[in-house]
């Protein structure tokens, strides 16, 4: 875990693989090695990698997770989405990957499925920034300015230094004609 914390990805990937060469194979140490795999931009042994720990742990949240992204690393979008909905059926309150969820729901134009990812995402984490943000950007998309306002000035009242949040609240005042409340 030091080698990864400092960068040393190949280091820390050479250190998990003489634990597992010595027996300590548990689920965290083939975690660990997915996220060094990835950071050193070995998508496909990360999934591996993160397929065996999962094997090991089937409820090890954060490795669905992660296996979600590495699926993202490697153009399968399709296998993201179903690992962090398998993840989101048994693990509602997984609010980073209902984020992620939504995330990625929203780059492929599902926005009706968007909204539904990102509202879990904010019934376990209310105080979500980025959420908010992200969910009034679905609603200026959708045209209902009004509820894209409410989102960004949310985002806003959480984090007054947002710069997401302010800069999407400054283009919608705009849209709205709401010129002198955008300054």
């Amino acid at each position: 875990l030091a080698y990864d914390q400092v960068g040393k990805h190949d280091l820390a990937l050479n250190a998990y693989e003489h634990a597992q060469s010595l027996g300590f194979l548990t689920p965290y140490v083939l975690f660990n090695g997915g996220n060094a795999c990835r950071s050193l931009g070995r998508s496909d042994e990360a999934i591996r990698l993160y397929h065996e720990a999962l094997l090991l742990f089937p409820g090890f949240a954060e490795a669905h997770h992660n296996l979600s992204h590495a699926y993202c690393d490697v153009g399968d979008l399709n296998a993201a989405e179903r690992q962090l909905r398998l993840l989101l059926r048994d693990q509602p309150e997984c609010y980073a990957a209902a984020f992620s969820l939504g995330n990625l729901l929203r780059d492929r134009k599902c926005c009706s499925e968007a909204i539904e990812a990102y509202r879990l995402c904010l019934e376990y984490a209310p105080a979500y920034p980025d959420a908010w943000n992200n969910l009034g950007l679905l609603y200026s998309g959708l045209k209902q300015f009004k509820s894209a306002l409410a989102c960004y000035h949310h985002a806003l009242s959480i984090d007054s230094c947002f710069k997401p949040a302010r800069q999407n609240l400054a283009q919608g005042l705009v849209q709205e004609k709401r010129h002198v409340d955008a300054l």
